[in-house]
């Protein structure tokens, strides 16, 4: 009888610790804490803590939900075609609608009411240019591929 409770002990303890691996947690942890205070108890705080962020982040993915922007990386809906981070434009095959993508350099685009000015993202003072583009009341819209600012402008201004 003893045997039975023991072994019983054990697998609802493996199985506290493969549940709460499932939900994106220590599963080795659960285990452990299973197998030394009780299984129930385990459970019970694998039931109560919530999904990891990448887990729930993982299975959007796989699930067609989400996708990662081509240009920043950073996970969007799949039907979005302009990025909520970086407001690249994104195309339903995930490509961006500029052609130009291949060559050229890399340009943020902001925009002041009729004003439009394009920074080189590649060059080391850029972030603090955008900065004070920002002070100065403009938003960013995106990012566009040329080989120069004005082009990058014209570009912008086109689409």
């Amino acid at each position: 009888m003893i045997l039975f409770w023991l072994c019983s002990w054990i697998f609802l303890s493996l199985y506290c610790g493969i549940y709460a691996s499932r939900k994106g947690r220590s599963g080795l942890g659960f285990f452990l804490i299973a197998l030394l205070f009780s299984p129930i108890i385990s459970f019970i705080l694998a039931l109560i803590f919530s999904p990891t962020q990448s887990k729930v982040e993982e299975q959007a993915m796989s699930s067609g939900e989400l996708r990662k922007c081509p240009m920043c990386a950073e996970s969007i809906k799949s039907e979005a075609i302009i990025c909520k981070h970086c407001g690249s434009k994104i195309d339903t095959d995930e490509e961006f609608f500029d052609e130009n993508e291949e060559s050229g350099y890399q340009y943020q685009i902001m925009v002041n009411g009729e004003d439009i000015i394009a920074f080189d993202v590649s060059k080391s003072g850029t972030p603090d240019n955008i900065d004070r583009a920002k002070a100065k009341g403009f938003k960013e819209r995106g990012v566009v591929f040329a080989d120069n600012a004005i082009e990058a402008i014209k570009i912008y201004s086109e689409s």
